[in-house]
């Protein structure tokens, strides 16, 4: 997996994303400009199309059930199935109990089998208890296409994580390593890395 996220605004440069080997492709699902044509010509270039979501948007309702409703809502008019496109979700708020459970809870009322994805800040391993890591990857998998778990590999000032710890860190807590992916700078991807890539804007 080789995911690249476009910055908000932005076409994908598709000559910068074969030279990274990425696979697919995520937009802001804010964006008036992306529909189903959009996601289809991003799909016949050869890469898979997905949306993002941060749940500090000003615009995303502050509660976690009505937050997940309001995304549910905005991928209404681009859905053509289950993987199609898929989701990340970038919710880093530490509150696993008051607001991420709640919310993939209802995501997952909602979006049984969606292809769904969850990015975190990394070490936050000790947020995490072992139920609800296993709370959270039976809401990640779901009923469709298995998604990963994805902890940044850096912190807010961009600085580098070793992403061997950062898995460890939530190996620890209690999830499976097979459920992790890495959120990787763009502009540092080694030559195997794996995950996402963040963002197009950063990709050297």
């Amino acid at each position: 997996m080789r995911a690249l996220w476009v910055d908000a605004g932005n076409d994908p440069d598709y000559a910068k994303a074969a030279l990274h080997g990425i696979d697919s492709l995520y937009f802001d699902v804010r964006e008036s400009r992306l529909n189903l044509a959009y996601l289809d010509a991003v799909k016949a270039k050869g890469y898979i199309p997905g949306v993002y979501f941060r749940e500090d948007w000003p615009e995303v309702p502050k509660l976690p059930a009505e937050a997940a409703a309001w995304l549910s809502g905005k991928l209404s008019p681009l859905d053509r199935g289950p993987d199609f496109p898929m989701v990340c979700l970038d919710i880093e708020t530490h509150d696993i109990q008051g607001y991420v459970l709640p919310f993939l809870r209802e995501w997952r009322r909602r979006r049984q089998k969606r292809r769904t994805d969850w990015t975190l800040e990394g070490f936050q391993g000790g947020l995490v208890s072992p139920q609800d890591a296993s709370a959270i990857a039976a809401y990640i998998i779901g009923e469709g296409s298995p998604g990963y778990v994805c902890p940044s590999n850096y912190g807010g000032a961009m600085q580098p994580f070793a992403a061997d710890r950062v898995a460890l860190d939530l190996v620890a807590a209690g999830f499976t390593h097979s459920i992790l992916k890495g959120m990787n700078d763009a502009a540092r991807l080694g030559e195997r890395w794996d995950g996402y890539a963040f963002t197009q804007g950063r990709l050297p």
